[in-house]
């Protein structure tokens, strides 16, 4: 009985599970991770979180602490990644597929995601590439303007004390 209706509750029964077959396994794609059972082994670290950690946060080395490698992972924190140098070759260990958790699993969907990492590589580093030049070219731009009005005299656009500095300097001769 509800104890708040005093009305009958019918008993429920759930249906038996029949065994189903497993979903067929498409070519070259690896099966979606599965929560632990008791006493079967938890499937491996996925690669693509491996990966974005390791290029956004690898001279931390929270790419190891997230593999399990604890110890490594604090050496690469006091060191900041070997001076990055140890974060470089964890990205590209990662990247090749090369890596593995701290029982020895390789990541998994590694397949599946080497060739979108490799073009995030590819984008990030043509960005900063393009960011660099375009920064230099005002820096370039500022630095020739500044120079024109000095040497064509008219250097009061550039700094109004500039007059007053070189009369100060000319009456000490400090120069």
């Amino acid at each position: 009985m509800d104890n708040q209706t005093n009305t009958p509750v019918p008993n429920y029964q759930p249906e038996p599970q029949v065994n189903q077959p497993a979903a067929p396994v498409q070519p070259g794609v690896e099966p979606a991770p599965q929560p632990a059972i008791e006493g079967v082994p938890a499937p491996g670290r996925h690669y693509l979180a491996a990966f974005f950690l390791s290029f956004l946060w690898g001279a931390f080395g929270v790419d190891r602490f997230y593999l399990g490698k604890y110890g490594t992972g604090f050496l690469k924190l006091i060191t900041v990644g070997g001076l990055g140098l140890w974060s470089l070759l964890d990205l590209a260990s990662i990247m090749k597929g090369e890596t593995l958790d701290k029982e020895g699993r390789p990541l998994i969907q590694t397949e599946r995601y080497q060739k979108f990492s490799r073009r995030v590589i590819l984008g990030v580093t043509l960005g900063s590439i393009l960011l660099a030049v375009l920064v230099g070219l005002v820096l370039l731009m500022a630095t020739s303007y500044m120079f024109n009005l000095y040497v064509g005299g008219d250097a009061s656009q550039l700094l109004p004390q500039l007059q007053e500095f070189r009369s100060l300097l000319e009456a000490n001769q400090v120069f």
